[in-house]
């Protein structure tokens, strides 16, 4: 699998990096023959397969559910934001305090008169 991520050292290669790159380098020179054995003969290479499985989706779990957290931090908890019960925001992109009594402007804006 490593092997076909085609990885290559980067100028800011950290040590353990590195040391899956020597990994690649020690593991890839085994002919595929001798892993087809190591799974046929091995009565724990499904299960240690499935586990491998498991291990990646859930990193890329927690990797995508950081990146959600991050995301709707960036869209919701913006510094000065208002009650987000009573925002709204309008077609050219600003928000408007709905608890003001901003109808007018709110309207206008929505029709496309955006001088009211």
């Amino acid at each position: 699998m490593l092997a076909l991520l085609d990885l290559k050292p980067t100028p800011i290669s950290t040590k353990g990096y590195e040391t899956l790159l020597r990994l690649v380098d020690n593991t890839c020179s085994d002919s595929f023959d001798l892993y087809n054995g190591l799974f046929m003969y091995n009565k724990n290479s499904t299960e240690l397969l499935n586990r491998l499985e498991w291990a990646m989706d859930s990193v890329k779990r927690k990797l995508f559910d950081g990146l959600h957290d991050v995301l709707r931090k960036q869209l919701f908890d913006f510094q000065g934001s208002l009650d987000p019960a009573t925002e709204l925001v309008v077609d050219d992109g600003s928000i408007v305090d709905d608890d003001q009594d901003d109808t007018n402007n709110i309207d206008a804006v929505v029709d496309g008169d955006e001088s009211g």
